[in-house]
């Protein structure tokens, strides 16, 4: 992954109440976003308080997760 390029899609709000940056990191070739990975790897969390354009693929990923038990959702981690 290193020295691979990214590209970033927004998605409505461009960034949160703190002045942050709303964005969907994707590599070049890839269908599943770098964030949608953190979430199925077990190191992120769908937020889900407001609708967003890949919702419903940032909960499946959580919820493999937790099934997988990966990441916080080890055994104990939680």
């Amino acid at each position: 992954m290193n020295g691979e390029k990214i590209y970033i899609k927004l998605d409505g709000h461009k960034k949160d109440r703190y002045g942050r940056f709303l964005v969907y990191a994707f590599l070049k070739d890839n269908e599943r976003s770098i964030n949608e990975t953190i979430i199925f790897e077990g190191y992120g969390v769908a937020y889900t308080k407001y609708n967003f354009k890949y919702k419903e693929r940032f909960l499946k990923a959580e919820e493999n997760a937790k099934a997988l038990k990966k990441g916080i959702w080890k055994a104990g981690c939680l």
